[in-house]
This record gives structure tokens, sequence and C-alpha cells, in this order.
């Protein structure tokens, strides 16, 4: 799945596949998309809430059924299967009867939530001025103060090591639980992702960067990578890394090449902001 600014939601299977608002989708601008653990694809969309498509019709969730704000930014399912949004206004947890808002008045550090992750120890982190950790009672704060490069995170993981990577809008932050490193300092990091074989990856302001635990490389457009800020990161179990860009639409890395995927191939807009597996892979 891939939710793209201004085209809607494209369906990439054998052939591409794109929903619009004419076939439900409350809006085009679908800056998160996210497929649960049931197969029920859910859509964050800039402004207007959130898009349900159980693969025959389309629910809209906005404010109005209890959402603190309609312009939705991060989706996560924990272990338990609650849906976890992060919005404008703080996060809403949905256990699929009731939405229950948590936000500055609860002890998180700002109201934008970009981003969401449950680590290995089933905490719960989203980025909202600094790093907000939920271990389901209180919540606790790491900000610049303590480390972070910057307090706007885009994009955070948990690697297989235990390793925390917070991407921000002014370069990367590596956390093991105790020591603070800076990299790729000056640079937003948009996406993170760790492929089968370790690989870690970063969409940034200036292209891909990947690190293989000692060494960095780097990708640009003269290398092939399709021209804009990389915004979204998807490794496939054995299979290619999917690259979303900020107006260049796709690029299929194979591990040697670049291949694009864009508008005139079927691509519902050329930016793309996020890309999930579908439950068929």
């Amino acid at each position: 799945w891939v939710g793209t600014f201004g085209g809607g939601v494209s369906r990439l299977d054998k052939t591409l596949t794109t929903y619009r608002t004419a076939d439900g989708l409350v809006e085009q601008n679908a800056f998160r998309v996210f497929e649960d653990r049931d197969g029920v694809l859910w859509v964050g969309t800039d402004h207007s809430g959130i898009s349900r498509y159980d693969g025959f019709s389309w629910t809209t969730f906005d404010h109005n059924d209890g959402l603190p704000s309609s312009a939705i930014r991060s989706i996560l399912q924990d272990r338990d299967g609650n849906l976890w949004f992060g919005t404008h206004a703080g996060v809403s947890r949905y256990d699929g009867h009731r939405w229950t808002n948590f936000g500055l008045d609860d002890g998180m550090s700002g109201p934008m939530v970009y981003a969401s992750l449950q680590d290995h120890d089933g905490a719960l982190w989203f980025g909202a001025n600094g790093a907000n950790r939920f271990d389901g009672k209180s919540w606790t704060v790491l900000a610049k103060q303590d480390g972070l490069v910057h307090n706007r995170i885009w994009s955070m993981l948990q690697d297989h090591d235990g390793v925390y990577w917070f991407g921000t809008a002014r370069g990367l932050s590596r956390y093991d639980g105790a020591i603070w490193t800076t990299l790729l300092e000056g640079r937003s990091v948009a996406s993170i992702t760790q492929d089968p074989e370790g690989m870690l990856w970063f969409g940034t302001s200036l292209g891909l960067s990947r690190f293989d635990g000692d060494t960095w490389t780097s990708f640009t457009s003269k290398d092939g990578l399709a021209v804009g800020i990389v915004e979204a990161l998807y490794a496939a179990p054995g299979g290619p890394l999917w690259i979303g860009t900020q107006g260049g639409g796709i690029s299929r890395y194979d591990g040697e090449t670049f291949q694009p995927l864009t508008r005139e191939d079927g691509l519902g807009s050329n930016t793309v902001w996020s890309i999930v597996p579908g439950h068929e892979g």
C-alpha cells in the first residue's frame, strides 16, 4: 500500500490500483497508511481524519467520533491489537469500540505526533517535541537536553539489537539506553527501516543512506534514485527496498539498480508519504 499527496492510496500487486475520494476515501492526501493484523486498511489523512477500508466499503472517523484532531501523522498497532493514531493534538488509542486520547495534560511534551513505535519491552514511543515513552501508566520524555539532536522527530526505529534510532529535522540520534550519538547532522531524516539482513536504511533530505554497522553508503539521483526527499521506506522480506520520494515517485532497489515507478505507471501521485506491506506481502 502506498499513501500519496493528492493522489489517494495505491495498491501495488501485480498491477497498480488507486483509490480516491470517488471510491470512498475521505481525502486524497494520504499521509499514513497501515494494514492491521486482520487485513483492514487504515488511512490517516492530512486534515480529514481516518479512512478505514475492509476490502468492501470505506468508513470515516474524525473528531466527531472522538479523535482529538483530524490531522493524522502516525499509525501503530500494539501487541494487544489496539490502534494508536498520532495527531496534531496528541495520541488517540482505538480498541475497536472506544477512543482514548492522551496529550499534554497526561504528561506528553508536545501535541504534534509524527512517529510511533512499540519497543521490544512493549513500551510505546511517540515523537512529539522529543521522544515520549508510555509504559501503559506514565510518560517519560527524552529530549534535546538529554542528548537528542533535535526535538522534532519524524521517524523512529528500534533495531534488532535493541538500539533506538530517532530521525529528526536536524539529524539522526542513536540511543543504546545509555549513550546518545549524533549522525547525519543537518539532514532531515524522514524514514528509517531495517532489512532482514540487518542493514539500516535512512531516508533523508539529501537522499538515501545505508549503514551496515561499520560503514555508511549514500545514494542520490546520480546513482539512479528518484529525485526528491526520501519520505518512506519499506524493506520487503527476501525482496527489494521500496523508496518513496517527494516528487519523484517510487524507486525500487534490488541491491544493484533503482527502478522507477511513477504516475505514468499508474501511481496516484509522485509525492509518496507512506509505504507499508499488505497481509499478502
